[in-house]
């Protein structure tokens, strides 16, 4: 099969023959339908946080083409996702089926043992499988990823209807928040983002109070003056220095 390996800091992805993975007992081997770039991905590669010879993408769906041993209830041509984690399968944790909090828990696709999507066939462990719902297409299947990480942070908020909220930020993440809040009902909702076509996109997301980074450097103050209102939850969805402490003060 054909792989995208990381080669270093500063250098390009390169294709390169592997092997076909095999499923071990308890494992699934997919063929690659769809995978997201993940901006941690970009990271990673740009710091040198993964090393040379990593397979990355952790945002994916496949069709199941080898089931491992002791598994039932998975059919070969199956359609699923893969939940972005690597569980050992022998600790207290994992012994009581909770895999998400396995106490040895690795990142997909970020350490040689658990090698990405970025190829034509991943093998991933059953406990991180979902079967994708009929008629879900690839490309809407695979956000479920960026999707749950803005649900975690919505839900850890505690965001209800008679909250205004504003996000610092428009990338997958920023958007995906923006969604939610549409769909539960939150009336005001600020988006601040620095680049046209995303600040566009986030309107069409839900976000009622845009927010030109670029005029406004202030969004804390620039949401006050455009709702008459505080904000009375912020989420950070840049991950740069300094915007926390900006937000903050």
């Amino acid at each position: 099969m054909q792989a995208a390996i990381y080669k270093g800091v500063g250098t390009p992805l390169v294709l390169e023959k592997q092997a076909v993975p095999g499923a071990g007992a308890g494992e699934l081997v997919l063929k690659v339908r769809a995978c997201g770039i993940c901006g941690s991905d970009i990271h990673a590669a740009e710091t040198g946080f993964v090393e040379p010879g990593q397979v990355m993408g952790h945002e994916f769906c496949g069709e199941i083409t080898e089931i491992g041993e002791g598994l039932d209830g998975w059919q070969i041509g199956d359609n699923v996702l893969g939940v972005p984690a690597w569980y050992c399968g022998e600790c207290d944790n994992c012994n009581l089926g909770d895999h998400l909090h396995c106490l040895n828990l690795k990142n997909f696709g970020f350490d040689k043992e658990c090698q990405g999507a970025y190829a034509e066939y991943v093998r991933i462990k059953a406990g991180c499988a979902i079967k994708v719902p009929e008629g879900l297409s690839d490309q809407h299947a695979v956000l479920y990823e960026p999707l749950s990480v803005a649900l975690s942070s919505f839900n850890r908020a505690g965001v209800t209807t008679s909250d205004n909220i504003l996000i610092v930020g428009g990338g997958p993440i920023g958007l995906c928040i923006a969604l939610l809040a549409k769909k539960f009902g939150v009336n005001y909702i600020g988006l601040s983002e620095r680049q046209p076509e995303r600040l566009q996109r986030a309107t069409s997301c839900g976000a009622n109070v845009p927010i030109d980074a670029m005029e406004h450097a202030d969004p804390v103050a620039q949401f006050r003056a455009v709702t008459g209102k505080e904000p009375t939850i912020i989420f950070e969805c840049v991950g740069l220095p300094g915007i926390l402490q900006q937000i903050i003060g």
